[in-house]
């Protein structure tokens, strides 16, 4: 029989186990094994889209505590996170390259409709222009089994991509929309919830500036943000 106070302690130790190390073993190979995973989607979009022209890239790597009070009780201790934010430009025709945008993911596995739903609800196919509602035509791709936020299952870890299309003839929306975040460098500092977050890094290009020197009538920009939970426990 296991008294009071030895289980309070028991689970206080469950409770307080150690975070993940940014600089373990683990935490290096589940980091390096993500970055792998969209440099060959990358190589893929590359070969399927040739028309895409990069743009910038940007890496944004943290990892961060769960929390656990009387609110909120994440199932987790702490979990790492690598988001890559990758802008391509292009001219001419939006359809096409968005669909074979589309192709290229659907035959990696990517789920969702995605791109066929934002030409049919939020891009104006006869004036080859978005219609603009909230913010700019976006939409997001899911890559795994969705797992339950209360789930205590640690090893499916979905990935999730969000993709937003703007118009160099509407140079403002930019600065809206999911992709956002990793637009301009002062959002990438801004973004998180700092007093969970112990470890950040960053590196690349954030996609505002070089798009502001680009920027023309007729030119598209695309983004691709990846976001995966690589580990946690």
């Amino acid at each position: 029989m296991v008294s009071g106070g030895l289980l309070v302690a028991r689970l206080g130790t469950r409770r307080l186990r150690p975070v993940l190390r940014p600089e373990s073993r683990r935490v290096t190979r589940a980091r390096k094994a993500a970055c792998e995973r969209v440099d060959r989607d990358l190589a893929a979009i590359a070969q399927g889209v040739p028309e895409f022209r990069l743009l910038a890239r940007a890496d944004l790597d943290t990892c961060s505590r769960g929390e656990n009070n009387w609110k909120t009780r994440d199932p987790f201790r702490s979990r790492c996170q690598m988001r890559v934010a990758v802008a391509y430009t292009f001219a001419g025709e939006l359809a096409p390259r968005a669909m074979a945008l589309h192709a290229v993911l659907s035959g990696r596995g990517w789920n969702g409709r995605g791109i066929p739903l934002v030409l049919d609800e939020y891009w104006d196919a006869a004036l080859d222009q978005p219609r603009y509602r909230s913010g700019p035509p976006e939409t997001q791709y899911q890559q795994g089994t969705p797992t339950p936020p209360s789930s205590q299952t640690l090893t499916d870890i979905p990935r999730v991509l969000h993709i937003a299309f703007f118009s160099g003839d509407d140079p403002d929306r930019y600065t809206r929309g999911f992709t956002a975040s990793m637009a301009r460098i002062q959002d990438v500092q801004a973004q998180g919830f700092r007093f969970l977050e112990y470890y950040r890094t960053f590196s690349g290009t954030p996609y505002a500036a070089p798009w502001l020197a680009v920027r023309q009538p007729g030119t598209r920009l695309v983004v691709l943000m990846f976001s995966e939970n690589y580990v946690r426990n």
